[in-house]
């Protein structure tokens, strides 16, 4: 099962992108990653998120949204990986802000 951990959102409320946020000196998007690793559950961990976010993230499998798809929120990421992976019947979708 390949889980897909949404960070493409805007964050207007927020001031800045909760991935990269910090607690303890860990950004969210390694915290998630850390833990959904420590389940051994997941064939494989893909960040989804938008153009603009895709380059500041230091972990190798990022996917940017389907551009026909931009500012459609979390379903376009979603989308988008299942797209990818034809093949997978199962996805865990986890947003970057559950700690």
């Amino acid at each position: 099962m390949k889980a897909i951990i949404l960070a493409g959102g805007h964050s207007v409320r927020f001031g800045k992108p909760k991935a990269f946020a910090e607690v303890n000196g860990e950004t969210f998007y390694s915290r998630v990653i850390k833990t959904l690793e420590s389940t051994n559950m997941f064939n494989e961990i893909i960040i989804s998120t938008n153009a603009q976010l895709a380059t500041q993230f230091k972990y190798p499998n990022v996917v940017i949204d389907d551009e026909n798809h931009n500012d459609k929120g979390p379903l376009a990421g979603i989308y988008t990986i299942m797209k990818q992976h034809p093949e997978e019947e199962l996805f865990f979708v986890v947003s970057v802000d559950t700690q």
